[in-house]
């Protein structure tokens, strides 16, 4: 679903007021096709279940251990620093190409819940308040 998003739907060309070179959104696509970028969206779409949804868990159910935490937040971070660095020098960087893969892993940590938790999503109210916390989490 993402790399279909990102491929057919993603409207780049909109997200500009500057006529690129063709080859600059194909390149963008390319960049957000990357593996990096997926597993950090099922990284941060895992950290946001234990942020959210962990404490409706049966008590009998093991919880996540701090050391397990601490290592996916390091991850998590190592991965996007990974990205961003890639990207933080340019004005075209800046002001496209980051925000674009930022709103490529919310609308991921999304389709990764809708995939998960179908009943939970289908209902708008409850909804709303997984994308406000996609949102926190990935500010």
């Amino acid at each position: 679903a993402t790399t279909k998003w990102i491929e057919e739907l993603l409207p780049l060309e909109m997200l500009t007021t500057k006529r690129e070179d063709p080859a600059f959104f194909v390149d963008i696509r390319e960049g957000l096709m990357a593996s990096e970028v997926f597993q950090l969206i099922g990284l941060l779409a895992h950290l946001l279940y234990w942020f959210t949804l962990s404490v409706n868990r049966p008590s009998n159910l093991p919880r996540l251990a701090e050391h397990t935490l601490s290592t996916l937040l390091a991850t998590v971070h190592e991965l996007w620093s990974g990205l961003e660095r890639d990207h933080r020098e340019s004005p075209q960087g800046v002001s496209l190409v980051l925000p674009t893969l930022v709103l490529t892993l919310k609308r991921g940590i999304e389709k990764c819940f809708e995939q998960q938790y179908p009943m939970l999503m289908s209902k708008a109210e409850l909804r709303q308040q997984v994308v406000d916390r996609i949102n926190a989490l990935v500010l």
